[in-house]
């Protein structure tokens, strides 16, 4: 029985959907944050683009970016310690993963995860693209 792709497999099936995946992408614009050679194990640092507040992290050679925020009471999270790759608000003591956000410890009641974003490498600089 042919396939109904064709002869080549799914292959008549990618240009289209890079075309969609394109033009979804046309609406994004990469926002750079810092250039790489600022960046090192321990690095900590807040950042602010129109009304979205970031926190771009550095531990054991990975990058993370995470909203600044704790989703409990809006605390700010760079007041908060980091360890093993996670991030404890100083307010409250909540507890979050910092590669995924998922909320791993509360103290009063539960609260949304955080929300992350993807690390993107642009020339020398990192940073993250976002819906214009």
């Amino acid at each position: 029985m042919p396939s109904r792709w064709g002869a080549l497999g799914r292959t008549r099936y990618f240009p289209g959907f890079l075309l969609l995946r394109l033009s979804a992408y046309s609406r994004m614009r990469f926002f750079p944050l810092e250039k790489l050679i600022n960046l090192h194990d321990g690095y900590v640092r807040r950042f602010k683009i129109d009304h979205l507040q970031l926190l771009l992290i550095q531990r054991q050679g990975e990058l993370y970016l995470i909203e600044a925020r704790c989703p409990h009471r809006q605390h700010p999270l760079d007041q908060g310690t980091i360890d093993n790759g996670i991030i404890q608000c100083a307010l409250h003591q909540y507890q979050f993963a910092i590669d995924d956000g998922r909320l791993l410890h509360f103290t009063e009641e539960p609260c949304r995860s955080l929300q992350t974003f993807g690390v993107i490498y642009e020339g020398n600089e990192v940073g993250v693209m976002l819906d214009e």
